[in-house]
Formats: C-alpha cells, structure tokens, sequence
C-alpha cells in the first residue's frame, strides 16, 4: 500500500530556532510600536521613552525605531523561512 499524499516536507525547525524567531519579531513589533508613539506625540509622556530631557533628537529616534522594526521582522521572516540554504 502507496501512501498517496503529497506533501512538501517543511523542514523541521528546534526549539532553539523557533525561540529566535519569536524573539525578532517580537522586538520588531515592538520597535515599530515605539515609532508610532514618536510619531504621534505621546512618547513625551512616558518616561522610560523619553529619559530625563523631553526634548530633541525625536527625529532620530523615530528613525532608529523604524530601522530596527524593519530589520528585526526581516531577520524573524529569514529565520522563519529557513534561512541560508547550504
């Protein structure tokens, strides 16, 4: 008896990597979060976003915070992915 199913076998993925991934995205996530309370002003009134000057260099920030949110879901969908095939 054939088994008639066709399936494409996914690779299978350790802990390890699955951890990894989780951990990009969420910090993506939550680095794309920061951008949009700069964008919207309201970083100023949490603490731990702002530091002790409320002042200057939001542009940058933001920037940074973009960047970061980008490039950290990238790396999650890369490591998602596979990764670099040998």
């Amino acid at each position: 008896m054939t088994n008639t199913t066709t399936t494409a076998a996914a690779p299978r993925r350790s802990i390890g990597q699955w951890a990894i991934v989780a951990v990009f995205a969420i910090l993506g996530v939550l680095a794309l979060v920061a951008a949009v309370l700069f964008i919207t002003g309201t970083a100023n009134h949490i603490h731990a976003l702002s530091g002790t000057v409320h002042h200057g260099l939001h542009d940058i920030r933001l920037a940074v915070c973009i960047v970061a949110g980008v490039l950290l879901l990238m790396g999650a969908g890369y490591f998602a992915r596979g990764g670099a095939k040998p």
